[in-house]
């Protein structure tokens, strides 16, 4: 079984226009909420981008109802350094979806430097994403970059805690994702890199995986590359929001 969740401000769930009803802890509450619906004791729970923060932090508040976690893109806006820029950078957003609409904000916004990769990479697929992005909600979408993205607390605030998951983890960041989070943030042991290479879509061009907590080596430092199975099972996921 494989449940798809859509995060608040995304129909076809609710936009709420109660700013705060859009907090990082919400949108943990959400994830649990949708087990409890489904009768799910526990998941293997995948999240990108904004989905893989929500992901994180339901493995950290709620670690009995996760079996794995995979968290994907995960980390923008999270450096310290960057933060303030970040919120800033997110409220001009916000402010574009109210005041031009999403047809307009995608026009541009689906062509950022964290999105074009995939228009160059896979030009249908990023087809699709960029119509879906101008169908968004205006108001959810506004919504969701002032409460979600620019609200949320940096991950570097949970170091400590991060750093004491014993759930399987699955950190996942492509090889141009220099945006995301550091993944020794949370992966304090020496690295043992898994490297996948994604031949279909790009020759030669690797994704940076680490697993089990286990932070990526430099590019130059790896060894042969390593490849395993696919593990398939209930999962709980969000869409990327950023």
């Amino acid at each position: 079984m494989t449940a798809i969740t859509a995060a608040r401000g995304y129909p076809p769930s609710g936009v709420p226009a109660d700013p705060a009803a859009y907090p990082q802890e919400r949108a943990v509450a959400d994830a649990v909420a949708v087990l409890d619906g489904l009768g799910l004791p526990a998941a293997q729970v995948v999240g990108l981008s904004m989905g893989g923060f929500a992901a994180l932090r339901l493995t950290l508040r709620h670690p009995d109802r996760v079996v794995s976690t995979v968290a994907a893109c995960t980390g923008y806006g999270a450096a310290p350094d960057r933060q303030a820029a970040f919120r800033a950078e997110c409220e001009a957003i916000a402010a574009a979806f109210e005041t031009d609409g999403a047809e307009q904000v995608a026009s541009w916004y689906a062509l950022g430097p964290a999105r074009v990769q995939f228009q160059n990479k896979n030009p249908r697929g990023w087809a699709e994403f960029a119509a879906a992005l101008a169908g968004h909600s205006a108001p959810g979408s506004a919504l969701t970059m002032r409460g979600v993205q620019a609200g949320r607390p940096s991950l570097y605030a949970l170091r400590d805690e991060l750093a004491l998951i014993t759930t399987p983890l699955l950190v996942v960041a492509g090889d141009e994702d220099e945006s995301c989070l550091d993944v020794a943030l949370a992966c304090p042991r020496p690295p043992q890199p898994v490297l996948l290479d994604d031949r279909r879509s790009r020759p030669g061009r690797p994704l940076m995986i680490t697993v089990d907590r286990c932070p990526i080596a430099p590019l130059s430092d790896r060894g042969p590359e390593t490849r395993g199975p696919a593990t398939r099972g209930p999962e709980t996921r969000r869409p990327e929001g950023g």
